[in-house]
């Protein structure tokens, strides 16, 4: 029985047997919403998400399924920025989290549809670009950020998402997709706000990127919680010599260089 704070159950428990209780509780911050509200202003949302997206007709009625879902999913993607363009997340459904490749490359690919995205996601990951060498994140003066973790484990410091800067690829890509951006758009307000972040991207890659001054940006890792490979490929075997075996860092990937 629930009476709005507390839960009751009555139950009988045979002699020399046993019940189990399973509980499940879900948070939640706020006034509540009902459900038919909800389920309203969540369709108003994607309706003017929609209006807002370049409009694709097609001959094919299966592909026309396709493109007008992947615009709806783009919605189900987005989180807000503090100045209220839309970002993207990447690691949808199990972790839902801003990510520095992964929401660029999404981002870009996303340009003909609604190039706000890509605007959202650049300010959003400007605004956690890396400002001191921090050896546990892999954080760097410039750097643009890996992945942003939240919950328990980031609270108490026991991984270093918080965030974590080791990408060799985000940095990169960050000035890519904001050229991209100035092509599509020629939005010059936009394009000023973001560009001190620029300069210290591109001092980044002159800089650390490039440590040992060799012309290609390679990368290292010095968090004893982070990647060994901090490229595309991420697992610890992911970069392979001919032969089969591991590579060691530093390691500088050829499709970082181009």
């Amino acid at each position: 029985m629930l009476d709005g704070e507390r839960a009751q159950w009555r139950l009988t428990v045979p002699p020399r047997s046993s019940v189990t209780l399973n509980v499940a509780a879900l948070p939640s911050a706020g006034e509540a919403v009902p459900p038919d509200l909800e389920l309203e202003q969540m369709e108003r949302e994607y309706q003017v998400w929609r209006k807002k997206c370049t409009r694709f007709r097609l001959s094919n009625t299966q592909l026309q399924r396709y493109l007008d879902k992947a615009v709806l999913d783009l919605r189900m993607m987005q989180t807000m920025s503090e100045d209220g363009l839309p970002a993207i997340d990447a690691g949808v459904p199990w972790f839902s989290t801003l990510f520095g490749r992964d929401s660029l490359i999404t981002a870009y690919q996303a340009l003909l549809v609604n190039p706000e995205l890509a605007k959202g996601t650049l300010a959003k990951l400007a605004q956690l670009q890396g400002q001191k060498v921090d050896d546990w994140r892999d954080e760097e003066p410039g750097k643009i950020l890996h992945e942003v973790r939240v919950g328990e484990l980031a609270a108490v410091g026991d991984i270093p998402h918080t965030p974590y800067y080791g990408s060799i690829d985000s940095t990169p890509l960050w000035l890519v997709v904001l050229g991209y951006v100035w092509n599509w758009t020629g939005d010059r307000e936009f394009a000023e706000a973001m560009w001190p972040h620029a300069v210290r991207a591109l001092e980044w890659i002159e800089k650390y990127g490039d440590s040992d001054g060799d012309g290609y940006v390679e990368y290292k890792r010095r968090s004893g919680g982070g990647l060994d490979n901090q490229g595309w490929k991420d697992s610890f075997d992911g970069i392979l010599h001919e032969d089969g075996s591991i590579a060691e860092a530093p390691i500088a990937l050829a499709e970082v260089q181009g």
